[in-house]
């Protein structure tokens, strides 16, 4: 009984054939010569690295503002922001009963128009949590707000702007570089400048990077425009 033929070690070239005008071509290679692709490379680890390093910066300044104090019912004092305690206030108890959001307080002399050229928005973030905190606690809940999500906004931007890894997670850890720098306090920005009573600032710098990270996105996808819009706002 014959041997049954044995299969060719090497794959045969690939043998020409005649097209419609009769000129030879050669056939290409068979789907079953396709080299596999290799699998997608997972971004788990990525991903928990960034997580890892966001919530590390944010602890780092929360640790470094003193918790157990943000939570004590105690008037916050420091620079400028003693005075800044009586502006809510005032906001609650005499401007937003009539319906105003700015108008003329008789305090500090002869008076003056508060809030006409400061910021309201803090405040009446601060009056909101009024109504189920206590006033020294709601405070300096929203006066830290905006130091707490610095790396936060930071590492979105990144994230927006399509930075590879490790990019924005670097982000990050150079606002919480920023943050902690005590060269200056009173340019606004940092730790020192917002416990100064430049709380507005910090809140806005956190609102900017965020507007420019949707606007990123919205460039890309359209949408988040009213999302950028209030960011700005």
């Amino acid at each position: 009984m014959a041997d049954a033929p044995t299969v060719a070690a090497e794959r045969a070239p690939a043998e020409p054939v005649a097209d419609d005008e009769g000129a030879a071509t050669e056939t290409g290679p068979s789907p079953l010569d396709a080299t596999p692709e290799e699998p997608p490379r997972s971004r788990l680890p990525e991903a928990i690295a960034t997580v890892v390093v966001v919530v590390a910066g944010t602890a780092l300044i929360l640790s470094a503002l003193s918790p157990s104090l943000l939570v004590t019912d105690t008037t916050p004092a420091g620079g400028d922001m003693g005075a800044h305690v009586w502006g809510p206030a005032f906001l609650r108890d005499s401007l937003l009963p009539q319906g105003r959001l700015s108008g003329w307080a008789p305090d500090w002399y002869a008076g003056f128009p508060a809030y006409h050229f400061y910021m309201v928005v803090p405040s009446l973030a601060i009056v909101g949590l009024d109504v189920a905190l206590p006033y020294g606690i709601a405070f300096k809940l929203v006066t830290v707000a905006g130091l707490l999500a610095l790396p936060a906004a930071a590492w979105a931007l990144g994230r927006a702007a399509r930075v590879p890894f490790p990019g924005p997670a670097l982000l990050a850890v150079g606002a919480v570089g920023f943050l902690v720098d005590r060269s200056f306090t009173i340019y606004g920005g940092n730790v020192a400048s917002t416990l100064a009573g430049e709380f507005a600032f910090s809140i806005s710098l956190a609102l900017a990077l965020a507007f420019l990270a949707l606007v990123l996105r919205g460039l890309e996808t359209g949408r988040h425009r009213a999302s950028a819009a209030a960011a700005l706002g």
